[in-house]
């Protein structure tokens, strides 16, 4: 079997709030067996911002069931995860793990998401793929 027919398991965390849009679910490779959706309460971001928190989790639990309804009914095995700490840390720890073949991320343009991707392509050798998502989309 050749490697790219290998059934895969993919990492999206929850990071943008645009991983449910329909551009960005396409892009996931037809081999992909598992996808496991990880959201990251990382309190450190959240510094100065109380009452903040709350709401942020909730829309974030509500995205992840959103995109795990949507790919489930495409027969797409989803599996969910809520972690608390740093967000970098967690994305590493979480695709070794579950051995992970793949982070799928919607690309950002601001200094915390490029520092990310930095950190986790230099300290993992999963590879990461960032998709750029067309404006129009954005909810």
């Amino acid at each position: 079997m050749s490697e790219k027919k290998q059934m895969q398991k993919i990492l999206i965390p929850v990071l943008s709030k645009r991983e449910s849009e329909k551009e960005f679910l396409e892009q996931l490779p037809e081999n992909a067996k598992e996808i496991f959706l990880l959201l990251v309460i990382d309190t450190d971001t959240m510094l100065g911002k109380f009452g903040f928190a709350a709401g942020d989790i909730a829309s974030g639990n509500a995205l992840i069931q959103e995109i795990k309804k949507t790919l489930e009914k495409k027969g797409r095995k989803c599996i969910e995860a809520e972690e608390w700490g740093n967000t970098e840390r967690k994305i590493m720890q979480l695709a070794q793990l579950k051995q992970a073949d793949l982070i799928m991320l919607v690309k950002q343009e601001n200094d915390f998401y490029k520092k990310l991707v930095k950190k986790i392509t230099e300290e993992t050798k999963i590879p990461t793929m960032e998709i750029v998502l067309s404006e129009k989309q954005k909810k």
